[in-house]
């Protein structure tokens, strides 16, 4: 191998279930050249157009060369996570701006599932605290798509330990939404008080500066007023869900979700950009005839003292 392939060559162990050329230039270096060099010589292997792998006994012989320099293993995992990152946080302004398009790249994303999941742990054990926040509306996704739901569910748990240890590296809307996606996968798992609390403590950091009027505040309240409900408290569920459909209608979002139904694949269908209290509460909680051009904070719009509880 030519000394160029020789370090490129060097750093692509870090990736996991293979790599295409973006990832393997933006971590590695590699060009399009020296990847067909390494091709050539049998190095890699070509597994698909535009992507590569490296058959697994030669990925370990070359990860231990890489992990005995200490300071350029160091760089090129960090390279890894940062550049998953990046394309997680791309796929979540996708999934918040840019609709129609959204199913097929999430259905793309499954390819490199083992790479993004590599960063995420790369990010919590190094730790990069700041790189978690990219990966959490992205791969909490990919693992309800999967029906992982106790892993997402211990994975967030011990990020939020992380958050809690190093609170001046987290931003306030990534610390909503580490305490708003827990809150989901714990009422998924018929945990529904524990969910509510989880809820409760995000809505309340939702009233921060630097957090009101995210688009990712309605998964929030759709959460909270889809849990509040069910615990019967109709007046404050459609707060919350009045609240989700106007900042819904402001943004003008439609997104195609992927759902799981027990013994078949996961299938695309439409559906609101946000699951809410309205589908399954609809005899109760009534949307608005309009929806307004913005949307107040659900708190404002109820007390503990007027909340509507049913018998």
């Amino acid at each position: 191998m030519t000394e160029a392939e020789q370090t490129v060559f060097k750093k692509l162990p870090v990736f996991r279930g293979g790599f295409d050329r973006a990832a393997a230039e933006a971590v590695a270096g590699a060009t399009l050249d020296i990847l067909k060099g390494l091709l050539d010589k049998s190095r890699i292997t070509e597994i698909q157009p535009d992507r590569w792998k490296l058959h697994e006994l030669l990925r370990q012989f070359a990860e231990e060369k890489l992990q005995a320099d200490t300071v350029e293993y160091t760089v090129t995992v960090r390279a890894h996570c940062q550049y998953y990152g990046r394309l997680m946080k791309q796929f979540g302004q996708l999934h918040e701006t840019d609709l129609a398009n959204f199913s097929a790249e999430i259905v793309g994303m499954q390819w490199d599932f083992e790479n993004i999941l590599a960063g995420w742990y790369t990010a919590m054990q190094q730790p990069f605290v700041s790189e978690i926040g990219n990966y959490l509306n992205m791969l909490t996704l990919l693992f309800a798509g999967r029906g992982l739901l106790y892993q997402a569910k211990n994975m967030l748990d011990e990020a939020q330990l992380l958050y809690d240890s190093h609170p001046g590296d987290v931003q306030e809307l990534d610390r909503v939404l580490m305490l708003t996606y827990r809150g989901w996968f714990t009422f998924a798992l018929s945990r529904l008080d524990d969910a509510g609390s989880l809820l409760e403590r995000a809505d309340q950091l939702s009233t921060h500066p630097s957090v009101r009027g995210s688009p990712q505040l309605g998964l929030l309240w759709s959460f909270l007023g889809w849990t509040i409900y069910l615990q019967g408290d109709v007046f404050s569920a459609r707060a919350f869900c009045t609240a989700d459909t106007k900042l819904d209608t402001k943004l003008d979002l439609k997104v195609e979700t992927v759902t799981q139904q027990q013994g078949h694949p996961p299938q695309i269908q439409q559906a609101s950009r946000n699951p809410t209290p309205n589908e399954c509460a609809s005899s109760c909680i009534q949307p608005p005839a309009s929806a307004g051009s913005g949307a107040a904070h659900p708190r404002n719009q109820h007390t503990p003292h007027n909340r509507h509880v049913l018998p």
